[in-house]
């Protein structure tokens, strides 16, 4: 928590996005449990607003991003 303050500070921070890693039918699985009681533990060190961002398909739209750019498969993995 020290080094997210820290970084908080360093770079003037206003708002907190944490990415909510749902299931694909919306519902939360333990990884998202991790996420919230993180969220949870956060909010007691910091008066930020802090915004669950849905994760769902990022990866997916991450590589699109990257096929439509032509960056070669071996550099998409790096």
């Amino acid at each position: 928590m020290q080094e997210i303050l820290n970084i908080i500070k360093e770079y003037n921070v206003e708002k907190i996005v944490v990415g909510l890693p749902k299931n694909m039918n919306g519902t939360l699985g333990p990884q998202s449990e991790k996420v919230l009681n993180f969220c949870d533990k956060l909010k007691e060190v910091c008066s930020l607003e802090i915004v669950l961002e849905d994760e769902r398909l990022t990866t997916v739209a991450a590589e699109r991003m990257l096929i439509e750019a032509d960056m070669h498969w071996s550099k998409r993995k790096k």
